[in-house]
């Protein structure tokens, strides 16, 4: 057996792994950075529209081509609720009544756009029933007065629970077609 002196300890290369490691590190081409640690964020949410139903009072003008010709602008106001359910599309159920004392009466599917925010877009599509005066109820059995109808909308958050809503709808039927521009405003509880 061999005694080392210290001043020959000295000279051998120390095989500790602390040692061979930088070298082992350099020889690779390998580097060693810090990873940065990522802290998980969680986004507030500046606004929330807390409500799944809503009532709807409107003012309208109908774009008819026919009575546009007769010199008459048709207008109207008329009220839609919006049937509460948690998915979208939702179910909306609407009664118009137009200066010419017909009504209409309609059920169509809206899909919110961004139903949780302050500027809520929509679509919406459905079918509706002009209720004419001189036919009384039997324009109900009449099909020809039954309606497609198709619709674009936007409604702002004024002050909770109040928005304001405008709304292009497109109705088209066997006999008549024409637009609806309505305005108003659209209270949800």
């Amino acid at each position: 057996m061999e005694i080392l002196s210290p001043r020959e300890s000295q000279n051998e290369p120390d095989r500790t792994p602390s040692s061979t490691q930088p070298n082992l590190i350099e020889q690779n081409s390998l580097s060693i950075t810090p990873v940065e640690v990522k802290r998980e964020t969680t986004k507030k949410a500046s606004f929330f529209y807390p409500f799944l139903q809503s009532i709807s009072p409107r003012l309208f003008l109908i774009a008819d081509l026919d009575l546009l010709r007769d010199g008459q602008l048709p207008y109207g106001l008329g009220v839609s609720y919006l049937v509460p359910q948690l998915h979208q599309p939702q179910w909306e159920v609407g009664a118009d009544l137009f200066s010419n004392s017909n009504g209409q009466i309609s059920v169509s599917l809206r899909q919110i756009y961004f139903a949780d925010n302050y500027f809520r877009p929509y679509i919406k599509l459905g079918l509706g029933h002009i209720w004419r005066a001189e036919e009384k109820l039997a324009s109900f059995s009449n099909w020809k007065n039954y309606l497609l109808r198709a619709g674009i909308g936007f409604e702002d958050v004024i002050k909770i629970p109040m928005s304001a809503r405008i709304e292009v709808e497109a109705a088209l039927g066997t006999e008549t077609s024409f637009f609806i521009m309505s305005l108003g405003y659209s209270w949800g509880w």
